[in-house]
């Protein structure tokens, strides 16, 4: 991420200070690492298993997933219900593909939010 979108995702984890959030998409950490600062309960899903490797110890309560955000997504929703937390920040930046994209979205909007929840895309 260039700084200008770093600030603009600062300033509205900063305002809304969301409950649980869902990170599609990790890669190396950038926008994970502004989440995990704001967000309480954190999912991060990525397709290589050498985000968790590399990322884990630097956020300690950030519950890392590896495998393909289609098939990881339904379960991860559950989730937070489950935990007693609210959903409140999707960021999805995962498959830059359009199908893959729309399946993200898609997935994501199956969602009930019971508070305010943000839907930030990148690279889409």
């Amino acid at each position: 991420m260039v700084y200008v979108e770093r600030a603009a995702v600062y300033y509205i984890l900063s305002q809304l200070n969301p409950a649980g959030a869902l990170e599609i998409g990790t890669y190396l950490g950038g926008s994970l690492q502004l989440i995990a600062q704001f967000a309480k309960t954190v999912f991060s899903i990525d397709i290589d298993e050498n985000v968790q490797k590399s990322l884990a110890p630097r956020f300690p309560h950030v519950r890392f997933l590896t495998g393909d955000s289609k098939n990881l997504i339904p379960s991860v929703l559950t989730e937070f219900p489950a935990r007693g937390v609210d959903l409140q920040f999707v960021m999805i930046d995962g498959d830059h593909s359009r199908a893959g994209v729309r399946q993200d979205i898609e997935l994501v909007l199956q969602y009930r939010p019971r508070a305010p929840l943000v839907i930030m895309m990148h690279d889409s």
